[in-house]
């Protein structure tokens, strides 16, 4: 398929906001101990994965908790699962003037999600300092991490007539004789990644991120063709973070994405739904203050 950017993903600040209180003109952000985390009104998109689901660049607005429970673990136990965490999102998806639909008493889209994570390094072999504490350094060269997640949308009808997806002139998704949306989302997601050589800054990844809408619809009445999976599958190697000159990062993923199984104005601006096909990328860091970075999808 074609790419097919969307227009979801504009940032902060965007022009008309709600009369009254509107999440979107601040940001507070209150972290207890680096356990408990709350977030209140405009803010960067939470999730862990690939962005089949939300663009990265996506900014919700409403409330967002984050509770990190690998924090009451032993040092010794914490370096064998070095994060157990739970993240929610509670917050609305309307904003005047980006192309969403006004908020008003008749239809105001809204989105409620959840997601857990734990992360395992089974063959971590903490050690002692000569003072009896848990040495920081990191020994093994394996971590599996692993989500699962479920996202709740309402008004779905409203985005799809308001909004469109870009390039495109209509929505993605399937339409009923009406012109409405024909299903409701009430997404399921499990995400996998391994990574390999994560004691150097070099590292290999390689991921699974699958969804399910649970409220797809049946495209044909009488038929059991629902359009309600995704996934994205790939691998990557180079830098996490880009520190030095000449870092680096490669990846190849492949992307499935039914029409029914995501809302497609919120996902990656080169994906969208009932498309599928897979993308190689390359980023370099030439200079301290400049990475070139390439991107080929079929």
């Amino acid at each position: 398929g074609k790419p097919a950017p969307t227009l979801s993903w504009l940032p902060f600040p965007g022009y008309g906001s709600r009369v009254g209180v509107s999440f979107d003109r601040f940001l507070v952000d209150l972290e207890l101990n680096r356990t408990l985390q709350v977030t209140l009104g405009r803010f960067p998109n939470p999730w862990n994965g690939t962005d089949i689901l939300f663009d990265r660049d996506y900014h919700f607005q409403g409330l967002a908790e984050s509770v990190r429970f690998d924090r009451f673990l032993p040092d010794a136990a914490a370096r064998l699962v070095p994060r157990i965490q739970i993240t929610s999102v509670q917050g609305y998806l309307a904003q005047n003037n980006l192309g969403l639909p006004s908020p008003t008493a008749e239809t105001q889209p809204i989105y409620v999600g959840g997601q857990f994570r734990i992360d395992l390094a089974p063959f971590e072999q903490p050690t002692l300092t000569p003072e009896g504490t848990i040495a920081p350094e990191v020994n093994s060269e394996f971590e599996l991490r692993l989500m699962a997640g479920l996202h709740w949308f309402d008004g779905e009808e409203g985005i799809a007539s308001n909004l469109g997806v870009g390039y495109l002139d209509k929505t993605t998704n399937v339409l009923g004789a009406d012109g409405l949306v024909h299903s409701e989302f009430l997404v399921a997601e499990v995400y996998t990644e391994l990574v390999i050589l994560r004691t150097r800054r070099a590292r290999v990844k390689a991921w699974f991120h699958g969804l399910l809408n649970l409220h797809a619809n049946e495209q044909f009445e009488g038929t059991s063709e629902r359009n309600d999976q995704a996934f994205d599958a790939g691998v990557s190697w180079g830098m996490e973070r880009f520190e030095n000159r000449w870092d680096f990062k490669f990846s190849f993923h492949y992307f499935y994405i039914e029409a029914d199984s995501v809302i497609p104005e919120f996902n990656s601006e080169v994906l969208n739904t009932n498309i599928k096909g897979y993308e190689f990328a390359l980023a370099v860091r030439v200079f301290p203050t400049l990475t070139v970075f390439g991107e080929f999808t079929v």
